[in-house]
């Protein structure tokens, strides 16, 4: 019955023969603590699962209040309207893909793994567009926006931003009585631009005013404005480098958050001062077995200027770059007949310069590490910026002077 005794006899044996009380009580500390940190990464994940489930209504709102129009008015609609629809549309389509991108990445609980995507803006058009979206929720409050005639410049993630302000602003509708006040204020100094919303609501608990920005609150607390992603709130403002803060009298009296953001400086010059050849002179090879959104893309692309040619696999793919020596290739990685990746390996094989942009669905590290071994230029997830891409395409024009 004798033999080694310790934590790892028990694991070993499951019975802790031949261990003292001691010894037993130690090991069973150490397994209880294992389980309360299980415990804690579960309630994380069932906790941003609960905000992400939250923020994936806001942008469907509007998309479907837009749908809506053109189902049934779209005859009746101006041509004023109908841009301002479509344009709609395409900021929540936006903010639905980078909230994919976080569900797919469910650690993004840890803190930096959120990566922005940076541009200049004007922070007054965030806040205009914050306030389309929670416009028809607000119908029946005196919803109030106040923003300075010129400019307010800053270096930011457009789409988070907007997650930010529309977090905040749905927050004071929904706390907040029919027919009284939310307003949103703009001030800027030398350094820093300032938003404060404060609305007429039902106010904050001193008790805990502390804590607000802490992890979403559990249900039986759901009176609270806190309830509503405030953490995420928290840590988009500080990954710009920016802060937020709350303040109440107290129940019944309202609330005011303020969120501070540094101005930005002069932009840097654009591609080290290299002009980019123009769109019409860049051939580009479209790859993906998703007939519809090549073409989609495609189509878009030839808006914009560009020379296109699609194939829908990676035999194809192979022929078609042979024959046609494109400028750039956008590869869908999950290709039917052979991986996207030993396609990228063919065309390095017959051109060694080729511009590759690898386009797929996965983002995870493994993926990027992949795809950085096998020499692509660049990593663009679906649904793709257009954007994003143009900046890419930009690159390979310069490479072209």
């Amino acid at each position: 019955m004798g033999g080694p005794s310790g934590p790892a006899d028990l694991d070993a044996r499951g019975d802790g023969a031949g261990m003292s009380p001691e010894q037993l009580q130690g090991q069973l500390a150490e397994l209880e603590a294992e389980i309360e940190d299980l415990r804690s990464e579960l309630q994380r994940k069932d906790d941003l699962l609960a905000t992400l489930g939250h923020e994936f209504r806001n942008p469907l709102g509007p998309i479907r209040a837009a749908v809506e129009l053109w189902r049934h008015h779209g005859a009746a609609l101006t041509d004023e309207q109908r841009q301002r629809t479509v344009e709609v549309v395409g900021r929540q389509a936006d903010h639905l893909a980078h909230l994919v991108d976080d569900l797919l990445d469910v650690s993004r609980v840890n803190p930096g793994r959120i990566r922005l995507r940076r541009s200049a803006l004007d922070l007054r058009e965030i806040l205009e567009q914050s306030h389309d979206a929670v416009r028809g929720k607000a119908q029946l409050h005196r919803l109030t926006i106040s923003l300075p005639p010129e400019p307010v410049p800053i270096q930011g993630d457009a789409v988070r931003l907007r997650q930010v302000f529309v977090n905040l602003l749905d927050n004071a509708v929904k706390f907040t009585q029919r027919g009284r006040g939310v307003t949103v204020r703009v001030s800027a100094d030398s350094e820093r631009a300032l938003v404060t919303v404060s609305d007429e609501g039902v106010g904050i608990d001193p008790a805990r005013q502390a804590g607000i920005f802490g992890p979403p609150a559990r249900p039986e607390h759901a009176d609270q404005p806190h309830a509503l992603g405030l953490a995420s709130v928290r840590q988009l403002v500080e990954l710009h480098r920016g802060s937020v803060s709350a303040r109440s009298d107290g129940i019944g009296r309202g609330s005011e958050f303020t969120v501070s953001l540094p101005l930005a400086g002069k932009a840097a010059p654009s591609l080290h001062g290299r002009e980019a050849a123009p769109a019409a002179q860049i051939h580009l090879l479209l790859v993906d077995d998703n007939v519809d959104g090549a073409r989609m893309l495609g189509h878009l692309l030839e808006v914009h200027g560009y020379r296109i040619s699609l194939a829908f696999d990676g035999a194809g793919a192979i022929e078609a770059f042979g024959r046609l020596r494109p400028d750039a290739v956008l590869l869908d990685l999950g290709l039917p007949d052979i991986d996207g990746l030993e396609v990228a390996r063919h065309m390095r094989l017959q051109w060694p310069g080729v511009h590759l942009i690898a386009v797929t669905g996965h983002g995870d590290e493994h993926v990027r590490s992949l795809v950085r071994e096998t020499g692509f230029a660049a990593h663009l997830l679906k649904p793709v910026d257009i954007d994003a891409l143009r900046r890419t395409l930009d690159k390979v024009g310069a490479t072209r002077r």
